[in-house]
């Protein structure tokens, strides 16, 4: 019995995934390049809640590459969305930084709150409880190699960054590219092996 309930509440979470990817890609169509799920977006959204990252800081929430980025920072910097200035305690790092027409872009964080309207506060606790419990499971699981540059990456983040900061850079970087550090075997997207096109035998 134990068993056919695991199995149900398994194929559960995969029918879930593959609605909640389907919804995703439903809203960025209708959000358009603005949206904070998808390129540009992103970038904007990581500004608000630090006003000020540097380009390398960026592209590791990101996981991407830095020529990427800079292509994507040019496109908002022709918007009027974003600058560039050099730090002025390290003239070598580039920190970006939103303008006063950047930060009045509306963002879509409140995207998924509608599906969650019929669920009390306190089922959502709850619900929100046994999902922490399920990541925690998964992250046992995986198998971290671990990244001493990542690890000092990290670190110097924390210094630059509060607490709450922190959680939420690392929380956006979780939802864009999955659980941090990168040594947890997943490759930026601009690092991933290019595919051979499948060719039918003759």
């Amino acid at each position: 019995m134990v068993s056919n309930e695991r199995k149900e509440v398994f194929d559960n979470f995969l029918m879930l995934g593959g609605l909640f990817h389907k919804y995703h890609l439903q809203l960025i169509k209708e959000k358009g390049p603005g949206s904070s799920m998808q390129g540009q977006g992103r970038i904007l959204a990581l500004l608000k809640i630090k006003s000020e990252l540097p380009t390398s800081d960026i592209a590791y929430i990101l996981g991407i590459r830095q020529q990427s980025l800079n292509e994507q920072i040019k496109r908002l910097e022709a918007q009027e969305l974003v600058e560039r200035h050099p730090s002025e305690k390290d003239k070598r790092v580039m920190l970006v930084s939103l303008t006063e027409k950047g930060k009045n872009v509306r963002d879509d964080k409140g995207a998924f709150d509608d599906i969650l309207t019929e669920f009390s506060d306190q089922e959502l606790e709850q619900f929100n409880g046994y999902l922490s419990k399920l990541i925690d499971a998964l992250v046992q699981k995986v198998h971290d190699e671990g990244c001493p540059s990542e690890d000092a990456r990290l670190a110097r983040m924390r210094e630059s960054l509060s607490e709450d900061e922190f959680k939420q850079l690392m929380m956006m970087r979780r939802r864009f590219y999955g659980p941090e550090p990168m040594g947890l075997g997943r490759r930026p997207m601009g690092n991933r092996p290019h595919r051979r096109p499948f060719k039918k035998e003759k």
